[in-house]
């Protein structure tokens, strides 16, 4: 059924007020931000067509982390007017914002940042939500060109190089209102040596589309971003911290503006609708996670196995207990250093930043037993005309992407994965990504946190929300 909309949008700065530590780089272990490049914000867009309503927030952070989507979602519900499912709450992945992960020791000025922002988001969203001013859309798909896919080598690498392009008019004057864009593709414009503040390429994009069109918000979601990088950055994966040292603003404006001329490319010639079918749905699908069977007995072995590797380059690891965690907390840091300044082969480089990254992850299962119970994986569809959503709690993979448009013919074209949004669960690669070559030597599926049937099991699930 269609029908009119109405809604509205609203934003808040979300900048930090003071040093914090930075998140998305493990390199920056014990370092703080030393000033601002440029705002970060959280902008919201709300849709309702008198049935069916929806709430969309977007932020300039490295991930929603669960308690903080949580806590939101609970105040919001409280407010009145949305329901839980009807919350999407998204991250935009920049690794130049405060580290908001409240499940690891992170400085106090970070855990007053938090608290803060947690209010912040609740009003914006509240804002945005007590609006209804009767709206047209315009619906879009344009194309990217500087994703790179840094699992895959050569010009045949995966690669979802669609932008989701949507925008919201007044019905009254047909004035632009807002625009919810978005492609996939990690922010890593600035390397893990930047210390400032700033919003990446989404940041530059959306401040582009707002000055060109003139309107009030341009929200940015990241897509299936899991395995893809932006053509700037060199074509080396997560283990070498070489691919994701240098990198300058100016990298960023060009990715950035980029993005924004192909979004209005796209936009430009969409016609607009004054009625639209609108339909939003969640559930949750419990899963495994890994290591979820692992005693400390069965995990000896491994962990002495990984933990040798690791002498062999950091001798000083040694005096790593649980009564002194800090040689853990700069491992990945003190490893990175170690690959620089040696100039490892890729062999040797693969060996250590492998063995690191799998002592991190047993560790860090074994000595929290909560990440070895079952997680519940939320799954939310969202539909608004041909366009079919699908928002997952992680960074999806592209070929995670991939499976949802052949499970939405025959509007694969208009099928797309939000990634990073309704909490975080890690990467979230797709089964098949598991049987690639040297898979266990790759990033993204050492760090894998939910069982290899993961993202299978939600994409099924999504198809049957949406079928239903």
């Amino acid at each position: 059924m269609t029908l009119r909309l109405f809604g509205g949008t609203a934003r808040v700065d979300i900048t930090p007020q003071e040093a914090v530590s930075m998140g998305g780089y493990g390199q920056r272990a014990g370092l703080l931000s030393q000033g601002v490049h440029d705002p970060l914000f959280a902008k919201a867009l709300y849709l309702c067509d008198g049935e069916s309503r929806l709430l969309m927030i977007t932020t300039d952070l490295i991930s929603i982390p669960n308690a903080i989507y949580t806590g939101v979602v609970k105040r919001l519900v409280e407010a009145g007017g949305v329901a839980e499912s009807e919350i999407c709450l998204a991250a935009s992945h920049t690794h130049s914002a405060a580290d908001v992960d409240e499940s690891i020791v992170i400085a106090a000025p970070n855990q007053q940042y938090i608290g803060w922002l947690v209010e912040r988001l609740v009003q914006v969203g509240c804002a945005a939500a007590s609006q209804s001013i009767p709206l047209s859309l315009k619906l879009a798909v344009g194309t990217a060109d500087f994703l790179v896919n840094r699992r895959q080598k050569g010009e045949n690498a995966t690669r979802d190089e669609r932008i989701l392009a949507l925008q919201v008019n007044c019905l009254e004057d047909a004035k632009p209102l807002a625009v919810l864009f978005g492609v996939g593709c990690h922010a890593v414009c600035l390397g893990y040596d930047n210390l400032l503040i700033s919003a990446d390429y989404p940041g530059v994009a959306q401040r582009f589309i707002e000055q060109q069109l003139g309107v009030e918000n341009a929200l940015f979601v990241n897509l299936a971003e899991g395995n893809i990088i932006p053509h700037s950055r060199p074509p080396l994966d997560s283990l070498d911290p070489r691919g994701y040292l240098g990198g300058t603003f100016s990298d960023a404006e060009a990715v950035g503006m980029a993005l924004g001329r192909q979004v209005l490319a796209c936009l430009d010639g969409a016609p607009s609708e004054t009625q639209a079918r609108l339909r939003v749905n969640q559930r949750q699908v419990m899963v495994k996670p890994t290591h979820s069977e692992t005693s400390w007995l069965a995990a000896w072995k491994p962990l002495l196995a990984q933990r040798k590797i690791i002498l062999e380059y950091l001798p000083e690891f040694r005096r790593a207990s649980p009564l002194q965690l800090k040689p853990v907390f700069t491992l990945w840091r003190d490893a990175s250093q170690v690959v620089i300044e040696h100039n490892l082969s890729e062999s040797e480089m693969r060996r250590l930043m492998s063995a690191v990254s799998s002592f991190l992850m047993l560790a860090m299962k074994l000595a929290n037993p909560a990440l070895r119970k079952r997680y519940p994986l939320a799954v939310q569809t969202i539909e608004i005309d041909d366009f079919r959503l699908l928002a997952l709690p992680g960074e999806a993979l592209v070929e995670v992407s991939q499976h949802w448009q052949q499970l939405n013919t025959p509007h694969q074209a208009t099928a797309f994965v939000i990634s990073l949004a309704n909490g975080y669960l890690g990467y979230l690669p797709h089964p098949d990504n598991f049987l690639e070559d040297n898979a266990t030597f790759k990033y993204e599926t050492i760090m894998n946190a939910l069982e290899r049937e993961a993202t299978r099991l939600a994409l099924h699930q999504a198809q049957q929300m949406i079928q239903s």
